[in-house]
């Protein structure tokens, strides 16, 4: 009788350990899996910073002949609003003094 038993306890202790290992592959996967999708989020993060940035590069900041600074508020709103996450925007302009001017919502 207690060979019986020593050997179903053999018998149980191996499938414990079967299932331990097959938990500890599964948990590596799952850990492998979690990364991979971190590191693609964080590669479209960085594309979209950079497309962002290179937009920004590209803006022509002068002010227009006529002096408006309006036409050059509306265009830096634009852009930020198309390349960016932003959807609204608004530039508040002040005058040398430091007095808010107006502000140019896109």
């Amino acid at each position: 009788m207690w060979a019986a038993l020593i050997e179903i306890g053999k018998l149980m202790s191996l499938r414990w350990q079967g299932l331990v290992e097959i938990g500890a592959v599964a948990g590596v996967a799952g850990l492998a899996w979690c990364r991979m999708q971190w590191n693609q989020a964080e590669r479209q993060r960085e594309q979209r910073v950079r497309g962002e940035l290179e937009a920004y590069a590209q803006l022509d900041a002068r002010l227009p002949q006529d002096g408006d600074v309006g036409k050059l508020a509306r265009r830096v709103c634009q852009l930020v609003t198309e390349s960016s996450a932003f959807k609204r925007v608004g530039m508040l302009v002040r005058d040398a003094e430091g007095m808010d001017v107006r502000v140019f919502p896109h």
